[in-house]
């Protein structure tokens, strides 16, 4: 993983006042697979370290196979680094993986000339293959999932599509061993009742395509046993001591009989963990949301993105508002806490669109929300769109959900920028949040994660390289 800071993907100032890091469950699998082959894996995560002590550390390695992750507002820092280890590590095969490299292909090798390979799609089958020719001898262009340098200058050799694993039981547990220390892994202030937090899946895949949304294979999810589950789950708990579990499942209650058995086998195993999901406001209703309550699960993440209903049609989402109203009710019936993501920027919203988007978070009253600028990832319909709909931005370094990398044709720039700074200061300066926040808070975490709120709230809205504050003071004024 490249070098990288808070700072590459949050405003610099947002940053400081952040932990961000979870455990990079998808690199950890990766060396999991590789570890099961028989093969000597070491894992440098840059996000504890400089470019220069990676390079450092591969440098006193020599391995023989590096892959580096990437995604897109890290794509340059990734490219770096390949050139960078190619320079002392001259005999090492250089793959990269990632969302970045998944879509841009052979265009990789244009950026980053050192590159032998990019990982197209689920790696895990791919990387063992490669490896195992590296290390025993074989044509490495016969490895499915991969595009590999030719033999010729310039050739790029594409060696079929990946193998996309059916039976998820059959992979090992994530590679934790390879983490320098599990505890410099922390979650979000706000965002845990109980750490440690270790983070697991339970599913790859989600049956809906938004625009916005980056996924690689069918539309179709395939899930773990409860088994397999609660091993994991026990070596979690037992190895590293966790104590509480993050679900990353694009939609934990996508199939209910089986969130019903999950929710069972939880509270049967581990009575004293809790555990954090996220769900499709269609998915959800009142009796499964209490049983979750019942075993462990203390809040529930829905994809708001807008409160108005053709924004919700333009971003395919596949639900409406009324929908996501009922299921937020339903969540704080059941005691749950609620997360609420917004969007702004969608192809054909309007400055008034967005200012109903605001006034549906305050009637929702989540526990926590975010506001976004919708961003086009490359491989996402939006960013095919972009150009009929909109205006892009060509620098990666702005493909983060602060800045405004796409702007529809239906709103300015400027205008895009107040509405987040409006949303932020009409959400959590009401003195009914704050009380609240104030009132629940019981631990020092607690109290961390408030003053780390405030904190953030102030720096977000005095950063201009996010925020104008001359064009928030008129939309105040406009909009009290």
């Amino acid at each position: 993983m490249p070098s990288w800071q808070s700072n590459d993907c949050y405003p610099e100032k947002l940053a400081q006042s952040m932990e961000l890091y979870w455990q990079p469950i998808g690199i950890l699998y990766i060396g999991a697979v590789l570890q099961q082959a028989g093969h000597e894996v070491h894992f440098i995560d840059g996000s504890f370290l400089r470019h220069g002590e990676v390079i450092e550390r591969i440098k006193r390695l020599q391995p023989g196979f590096i892959g580096i992750h990437a995604n897109t507002p890290l794509w340059p820092k990734a490219v770096n680094t390949v050139e960078d280890c190619r320079a002392v590590a001259p005999d090492a095969h250089i793959g990269v993986g990632g969302p970045m490299p998944m879509v841009w292909e052979e265009k990789c090798f244009a950026d980053a000339p050192s590159l032998d390979s990019v990982f197209l799609g689920e790696g895990e089958v791919a990387v063992v293959e490669l490896v195992n020719r590296l290390e025993w001898g074989g044509d490495t262009a016969e490895v499915p999932g991969l595009i590999v340098k030719g033999e010729r200058e310039g050739e790029h050799i594409k060696t079929g599509e990946a193998n996309l694993i059916q039976d998820l039981d059959t992979l090992p547990y994530p590679a934790y061993d390879l983490l320098e220390d599990f505890t410099l892994y922390k979650a979000i202030p706000g965002t845990y009742k109980q750490k440690p937090v270790g983070c697991m899946f339970t599913s790859r895949g989600c049956e809906f395509r938004c625009i916005y949304c980056f996924q690689y294979g069918p539309q179709s999810v395939r899930k773990r046993s409860w088994e397999n589950i609660m091993g994991e789950i026990e070596w979690l708990v037992r190895d590293f001591g966790v104590r509480e579990i993050r679900f990353l499942d694009d939609n934990f209650t996508e199939d209910q009989d089986r969130a019903y058995k999950l929710c069972g086998e939880i509270k049967r195993h581990f009575p004293k963990i809790s555990w954090y999901v996220s769900a499709r406001a269609d998915d959800v209703n009142l009796e499964l949301l209490r049983e979750m309550k019942r075993c462990g699960c203390w809040a529930v993440l829905f994809g708001v993105e807008s409160g108005v209903d053709k924004q919700l049609v333009a971003m395919r989402k596949g639900e409406d508002s009324a929908t996501i109203r009922r299921a937020v009710w339903m969540s704080k019936k059941a005691g749950l806490k609620v997360y609420a993501p917004f969007i702004f920027g969608s192809p054909g919203e309007t400055f008034e669109d967005g200012l109903k988007s605001i006034e549906f978070a305050l009637e929702l009253d989540p526990h926590y929300v975010n506001f976004h600028t919708i961003t086009p990832y490359p491989g996402t319909q939006l960013y095919d769109m972009a150009p009929d709909c909109g205006t892009m931005d060509i620098d990666w370094n702005n493909f983060t959900f602060e800045h405004a990398a796409f702007v529809p044709d239906t709103m300015t720039r400027e205008e895009l920028i107040e509405l987040r700074r409006l949303a932020f200061t009409r959400f959590y300066r009401r003195p009914k949040f704050i009380a609240r926040r104030i009132w629940h808070a019981r631990t020092l975490d607690d109290w961390k994660a408030l003053l780390a709120g405030g904190r953030g709230l102030f720096h977000m809205l005095t950063d201009r390289t996010v925020f104008d504050p001359a064009t928030f003071k008129s939309a105040l004024q406009d909009n009290p």
